[in-house]
This record gives C-alpha cells, structure tokens and sequence, in this order.
C-alpha cells in the first residue's frame, strides 16, 4: 500500500510523492479511512492497519473479520464501503482456468455481498447470486449498488441493486444462502463488448451537470461509462452512456476527490483482464474544464417510447432530421439470446424542437420496470458501413450516422475472449437502452504528467 501526496488541485508527475506504508497483503481490492484508521479487503478477511507511532508506517495488521475462503485464485474480495458501524464487500465465486465456475465450489458462501460489524467482526450476507462483482458504491437515495461480470450464468455485464435477500442468477454448488429465491432483474444489462466487459467501481456523482447520475469503469473495454437511473414502481431501471476513453489502462477503481477530480486506478493482467493495448497498471485524475460536450443527457421512458434530453438545445434542422439518424433493437437474454425488433427509427418517431425532443420508439419500452417479454433495447445510429464495437452506439445529431458492427446478425451470448458463458435459463431483463456519449474533462497522466482532452 501506498501513501501518494500533492495530488489534489494543480499538479504533475514530478509534484507526487510516494511512500509505502503497508505491504505483504494478499490482493486487497478495497480501502477505507474510518475513525482515524485504514482498513483493507484482501481475499480472506478484513484488516484493520495500525499506525502506533504516527510515522506513517503500519505497525500492525489486526484481524476485523474472515470470510468464506478457498483459496482458488479467482476468489477476490472487491470492494468495501463503510456506514453506521458497518463495512460492506463484496466476494467473487471460485472458477476455473478458461472461465468456467468452478464445481464445487472450495469455499461455500461466496458470490454474495457481506455486511461486517466493525465493532465486533460479525459477518452477514446481504444478497446473492453473484459471480465476479468487481465494484460497489452508493447510489441514487443512499441504496447499495455493484457490478456484475460477465460469465457463467451471465450473458452479459449487469448493474444490480442490492437489498436484503435478492437472488442475482448466479447458481453454484454447493447452493448459496439465496439461490432458492427468485432471481432479481438488473437495473441495467451491459451488453458484451458494445459498452462494458468488465465492469468496476459504481461512483455516484452529487453535483454537476449529471449530478444524480453514476459512473463506472471497465478493466477490459475501458474508460468510464455513465448510467442514468429512473425509478419506476419502485424498481430502478435506465440507460448507459459511453462516457470517455483514451485513458492509460483499463479502470478498476475510481473515486471523487475533495478537489471534484475523478481518480481513476488502472489495473491489467494476463489473460482477459485487461484493456487491449494498454499499460497493466495506471494512476489518472480527470478534471472538469468547464465546458459543455453536446450530447444526450438522460433517457426516460415513457409510454410507447422514450424522451431524450440533450445537454444542449437542438436547432430546427437537427430537430426536423433526428429520428433519421436512429433505429431501436430489441432482444431478450434467453437461451439462446434473439432479435425482438429491429426498425428504422423513422417510423413512428416523432422529435420536437428544444432541448428534450421526445421519440416514440417503434420496438416498445418499459414503462414498468420491464418490457412485457423481459427485453433489453438499444437505440443505435442509422445504417452505414461498419466500425469497430468501440465507435457502435449513437451519435451526435447531425453528424454521418455509425451503426454497430453486425447489426443484422443472430445474436448469441457474448463472450471476454477465452472466456465461455453458461445458459443462462432463468435471466430475464429491463428495458436497457445504450447510448454513445463524450465528456468534458482533462485527464491527468501519473505516468507522463500530460494533460489532454479526453473524447
């Protein structure tokens, strides 16, 4: 563990200094500061690092709590988050070399999000049915959110809310403390390589201009994305949105600094953890410059379609062609995955004039919480030649239109590379739109100390 300084507000590589203050720890994934100490999640317990003499240097490493523990290498910790006397973690399943969960499982209990006592080391498990939960944070109204990998049982990425005793649709065996309830649907499917692979930290943003909003990152695909949430009888569901990319490495960790700054913790490794092309390791802060990129701010639904607002107003030209630039597909995550309905957005859209144009969609939306066949939609540029899955999504009115690659193919469930997904028989899925977007910031180097506009 490190102790960097002179990060915050104005600075570069040459102004951090770094200091290690801990060490011998066997991969820990989350860190918190309570009550004048540091606690970390390694794979096997929580620990609570001791610095006696004030020299920043930890003097011991004390036991909190211990955890179901295999010792298979997939079985992280990830994670952790403190409130009222109480931290919360979640733990991955055991799985096997290729991706394959491992049967049985070496340690029973794992998949599941825990609430620990800090006064007394008590664990209790919260929900269930997780497989490689690389991410947990705060949402919309205090609740509990993580992220989901792809994988056995799951098709594709997912971000969940968790609640006392939700079932998440991971099966294992031996079974978990949940796995006989009910499986909950996601707030949000990811699809597979279009706009996630390995989903990490949720961070909610509290200010700005997409305050009420979350972000994530992604150790594979990369960057940050956005989600916008909207509860509907009850039930939280929404859109994700490209966010930004060209950062230094894929992005496991990310967190608000007191300067408004997003710190972002990249992290790569062989196999399929990690971004194509990239470093294995990276520290960047994203700073907001001020500006105003155009793009799409939220997407509600309502009934027979959705409303989008823009960050901007639209002008009558752009008004008058926007439902041209648009089509909605609709698919459902059953085995196997399939094409609902996949139309030009010309028909039966209908835009208006100011900065929140209102579109009929002609596939159907979730005004419920769910579309009526459990489907996921995603509205996508009109059809030009293919680009790379990076690029798919939609674009900027009035910009050359860009469709996802093989928009007229079968759809199967999507895979990490090396990695095979089990039938998923019993997923069933939200509307889930999926929309490209760009930000307004500058991102920061560790490495290199440069500053530059992030897209």
């Amino acid at each position: 563990m490190y102790l960097l300084g002179n990060v915050t507000g104005e600075t570069s590589r040459d102004k951090v200094t770094v200091e290690k203050i801990a060490e011998g720890l066997r991969e820990p994934m989350g860190i918190k500061y309570v009550d004048g100490s540091l606690y970390v999640s390694q794979k096997h317990e929580l620990t609570q690092l001791v610095d006696k003499d004030a020299d920043f240097v930890i003097d011991e490493y004390r036991t909190v709590a211990t955890w179901p523990y295999g010792g298979n290498f997939h079985e992280f910790a990830f994670g952790l988050l403190y409130r009222d006397g109480y931290f919360y973690v979640n733990l991955s399943v055991a799985i096997d070399y290729g991706g394959a969960t491992t049967t049985p499982q070496p340690a029973q209990g794992r998949g599941t999000t825990y609430k620990v006592s800090k006064k007394t080391g008590r664990i209790k498990a919260v929900a269930g049915g997780l497989r490689t939960p690389n991410g947990i944070g705060w949402g919309p109204e205090g609740s509990l959110f993580t992220t989901d990998n792809q994988g056995g049982w799951l098709p594709a990425s997912k971000l969940v809310q968790i609640k006392q005793d939700r079932f998440f649709n991971h099966y294992t065996q031996p079974s978990g403390a949940f796995d006989d309830r009910t499986p909950t649907r996601p707030v949000l499917w990811l699809p597979q390589n279009e706009i996630a692979n390995s989903p990490s930290t949720p961070l909610y943003l509290d200010k700005g201009r997409f305050a009420g909003q979350m972000l994530f990152g992604d150790v594979t695909y990369g960057g940050l994305q956005r989600a916008y949430l909207e509860k509907v009888k009850g039930q939280y569901q929404g859109a994700v949105f490209r966010y930004t990319q060209g950062l230094e490495a894929g992005v496991n960790r990310i967190t608000m600094g007191p300067d408004g700054s997003i710190y972002t913790g990249g992290l790569g490794a062989d196999g399929n953890w990690g971004q194509e092309g990239k470093l294995k390791f990276g520290l960047q802060k994203l700073t907001p410059n001020g500006g105003n990129t155009f793009d799409i701010k939220e997407m509600r639904a309502v009934p027979g379609g959705f409303d989008l607002e823009y960050t901007q107003p639209l002008s009558e030209a752009t008004a008058e062609e926007l439902a041209s630039h648009y089509r909605a597909e609709q698919w459902r995550y059953t085995p196997p995955p399939t094409t609902e309905a996949r139309r030009s957005a010309r028909s039966g859209w209908r835009c208006a004039r100011r900065r929140s144009p209102a579109t009929a969609a002609p596939c159907g939306s979730a005004s419920t919480g769910s579309s009526p066949t459990g489907s996921s939609m995603c509205v996508r540029p009109a059809p030009s030649p293919p680009l790379p899955a990076s690029r798919c999504g939609a674009r900027k009115p009035g910009t050359p239109s860009t469709p996802c690659p093989g928009s007229s193919r079968r759809r199967q469930p999507c895979t990490r590379r090396r990695r095979r997904a089990s039938p998923a028989p019993r997923v069933s899925t939200p509307t889930t739109p999926v929309i490209r977007e760009a930000a307004s910031w500058t991102a920061t180097t560790r490495r290199t100390g440069q500053a530059r506009p992030s897209t």
